[in-house]
């Protein structure tokens, strides 16, 4: 069985490495435009929930109406 090359790194991988090397500062600033997409507040949340119990159950797929 041969035996695995642990020192290999891919190019894309390099790309990142000296990236974060070069700009120590971009880490956090991902993590501050991420929160400005996806962390929610707890008002947000709770207005949502509101959302969703005030949607009408749907009824089922009909093929055709009694009219």
């Amino acid at each position: 069985m041969a035996k695995k090359d642990t020192n290999y790194t891919s190019e894309p991988m390099n790309f990142i490495k000296s990236l974060l090397k070069n700009n120590p500062t971009l880490k956090e600033t991902q993590k501050k435009l991420r929160s400005t997409w996806w962390d929610l507040e707890e008002k947000q949340v709770e207005e949502e929930r509101n959302l969703d119990k005030d949607n009408l159950k749907e009824n089922g797929y009909t093929y055709f109406s009694y009219d």
